[in-house]
């Protein structure tokens, strides 16, 4: 009787399902398993900022937003022009801090809403063209972070992703390269819908101080004109929505609800 070598038919140490089919279903579990932990530990965090005194944010945040680069003219006739406007348009927002507007010397357009109640606006912003309208909407838009506390919610939920991605699966791993992106992307889904909830308060303070939404999407428009061309689907792991989605958002918001525009004011500068 001749000897053949081979394999037992039955082994339970052997495995007769293809490799690559059994790395991809380890693959799609473990990124499942890290977007259900991201999201447990991100409604945890959102419990948590409802649970933060607005005092006590000022408090604790004071020393750190003091310590950060800036530049503040309060003295200029531009900043005293943007920080008349400030007081009306947080008027038609429901939200806990006592405001403060700084004016960041950047010339990148932008506007962020710092922890404690800061409204950071760059010179890049204030010089990029907009008229009154538009540049109201920027502000209504961040009036809309700090009415739902999303400075905090951010910075809690990008501490979770940190941990799990630098603590739980080791920061120079083959496993944290491998659901890193999984990480980034639950992250960055739950930053667009907050974006866009904002975009929706902005439009709301637009017909609420002017009565009209003209200029909503002035400033989208302008970052068309130098946003560069990306690879398809990158944007979903972007931290803001697409531009254009922006754009078309609002105009469905305002159809909706039977919004119109108008003429626009004109900045004095």
């Amino acid at each position: 009787m001749e000897y053949r070598p081979g394999i037992p038919e039955h082994n339970d140490n052997v495995s007769h399902q293809r490799p690559v089919r059994e790395f991809f279903q380890l693959a799609i579990a473990a990124v499942g398993l890290v977007l259900i932990t991201v999201w447990l530990l991100g409604s945890a965090v959102d419990w948590a900022v409802e649970q933060v005194d607005p005092r006590t944010e000022e408090a604790l945040l004071a020393q750190i937003t003091q310590s950060l680069p800036r530049e503040q003219q309060t003295d200029s006739a531009q900043y005293k022009y943007v920080a008349a406007l400030l007081q009306p348009l947080a008027k038609c927002v429901q939200q806990p801090y006592r405001l403060e507007l700084v004016i960041v010397e950047d010339e990148a357009p932008n506007a962020f809403a710092v922890p404690g109640g800061q409204m950071w606006l760059t010179t890049g912003l204030l010089d990029s063209g907009l008229t009154e309208n538009g540049l109201a909407f920027v502000m209504g838009h961040e009036l809309g972070h700090f009415a739902h506390r999303d400075h905090l919610r951010g910075l809690g939920r990008g501490l979770v992703v940190w941990v799990l991605s630098s603590t739980l699966l080791g920061a120079d791993s083959g496993l944290s390269r491998l659901l890193s992106p999984s990480l980034v992307l639950g992250e960055a889904q739950h930053s667009q819908a907050r974006e866009s909830a904002s975009d929706e308060t902005g439009l709301a303070v637009l017909q609420c101080h002017y009565g009209h939404v003209g200029g909503a999407t002035e400033f989208f428009l302008a970052l068309q004109q130098t946003d560069s061309q990306r690879l398809p689907g990158l944007h979903y792991f972007e931290s803001h929505p697409q531009l254009q989605a922006r754009i078309d958002a609002l105009h469905g918001r305002a159809e909706l609800q039977g919004l119109s525009s108008a003429d626009t004011v004109a900045l004095p500068w």
